[in-house]
This record gives structure tokens, sequence and C-alpha cells, in this order.
């Protein structure tokens, strides 16, 4: 009876550690290929503007070669860097979706990629990724206003222009010459635009579509005068807005002086 109850104990034992090693083998071919985000959490989501690239690195770690790392998008597009690429029999292997060509730039819309290593062995581990793409531009606001004065004395050239891109080294015999040295110098017929344009982006966009002045002689050099000007220039990758609001004359012994003032925003 003894022996008969040490040999039932033997089976049981015998049993239990092979269902370990079942349940082991179940698990451990997951172990043996590893795909992890680097430096960024995997289940969050990418936000992007449109035309921006997807710069997300991933590492696949195996403990035998890679023979397939497919990265696809929404289940269609489908790239396999193991057969096509640097993946090709490699056991560590780290790379950047930025440089995968056909996901370095998407449009608007949302995405999920799918990263799908497989060892030789055909030990598999799949990684998924959400990713949401916007078309809404990107823009500043301009920067607050500030006060500018142009002035002139006598003959001398005009003072406070340069910043602008403009010159004042004249005048008719009734207005003030403000010449254009700026690589555009614009006029807007809508004085609103000094309030309606807000942002740098709307401001390039608004003298890019503006057509050009080489002058502008609205000012009177005889006369004071109180105005409602917008004119805009454009000095390399900087664009001025301009609101000419005062215009005051004066004479002495010197000769005359004439100052212009207002606000602008770039």
């Amino acid at each position: 009876m003894k022996k008969l109850t040490l040999y039932f104990f033997a089976l049981l034992f015998a049993g239990f550690f092979a269902s370990c090693s079942d349940d082991d083998d179940d698990v451990l071919p997951q172990d043996k290929v590893k795909i992890t985000a680097q430096g960024f959490d995997a289940k969050e989501t990418i936000t992007l503007k449109e035309g921006e690239v997807i710069k997300r690195e991933f590492r696949i770690v195996s403990e035998e070669k890679l023979s397939a790392l497919l990265i696809t998008s929404n289940g269609g597009v489908s790239e396999d860097l193991a057969k096509d690429g640097d993946a090709k029999g490699k056991k560590d292997f780290t790379f950047d979706l930025a440089a995968v060509g056909k996901f370095a730039s998407i449009k608007e819309g949302e995405y999920v990629y799918t990263i799908k290593a497989t060892d030789k062995d055909e030990n598999t581990q799949t990684l998924t990724v959400n990713v949401v793409v916007s078309n809404d531009p990107e823009t500043t606001l301009l920067d607050a206003a500030k006060a500018f004065e142009f002035k002139r004395e006598g003959g001398n050239d005009g003072t406070g222009l340069e910043e602008f891109g403009l010159a004042w080294t004249s005048n008719t015999t009734t207005h003030a010459v403000i010449k254009k040295g700026a690589d555009k110098f614009v006029k807007f017929d809508d004085a609103e635009k000094w309030e309606s344009i807000t942002t740098k982006e709307a401001l390039k966009a608004a003298v890019d579509a503006a057509t050009g002045i080489t002058e502008f002689k609205e000012i009177k050099s005889t006369e004071n005068g109180t105005y409602n000007f917008v004119v805009a220039t454009q000095k390399g990758d900087t664009y001025y807005i301009l609101h000419i609001t005062k215009g005051e004359v004066t004479s002495s012994g010197a000769g005359t002086t004439i100052t212009i003032t207002g606000q602008y925003k770039m």
C-alpha cells in the first residue's frame, strides 16, 4: 500500500511539472521577440500636422534572426523591412518610421500602424500605434503694436524708416515721398486690415497677394493732418504692417521738419 501511495504522488508531481512546462511553452515565444517604443509611450495617440514626418523609433530584439518585420497602415499599405530593408537577418534592430518611405509623411486622417516582427522560428510579436494628422495650419500671432516715428528735417534724409525697408529723401511741393527699399511695399485700400490681420501667416498672405508700389505720397508736407492709412513691407523673411495716423509740420530758422507717426506690428 505504501508503494502504491508513493507511486501515485510521483505521477501527480510529474503531471504538475509537465503542465507548467506546457504553459511556459505557450508564453515563451512571446518573449523571444520584443518590440519596444523608444522615448515615448506607444499607447498614447501621436498627433501631427499635415506634412510633418512621423519621427518615432522602435526597437526589435529577438533570440533568432528576423524573418519578417511588417509595417502596415490601416490594414492596407505595408512594407517588410526584413525582406526588403535593413532588418534582414538581424536580431537587434532599431528603425524610425520617418525613414520608411511610405510612412514618412501622411495626409490628414486617422491611422493605425501595426508593427509585426517574426523570427525564423515563427515566434512573433505585434505592436499597434495610433496616429492622428490634422491640416489645421499652425499660426503665430503678430507681436504687440509698437510706436514708430519717421522724421525729416530740412533737406536731410528721413530717419526711422530703415527698419521697414523704406526711405524718405524728398518731398513734392505738397506731399512727403516715402520710397520702397524693401523687397515689397504695399498700401492696403482697406484700413481695417490693421485690426483684421492678427497673425504672421495672414500678414504674409496679404502682402504676397497685394500689388506692390514704389512710392507712397499721401502725407502732406505743408500742414498737419490726421490719417488712417495702412501700409506693409516685406524685408527678407520679415513682414511689417504700419498704421499711419498723424503728420506734423513745423518750421524754424533751420527749415521745415515733418514728423509722421503711428504704430506697427510684425
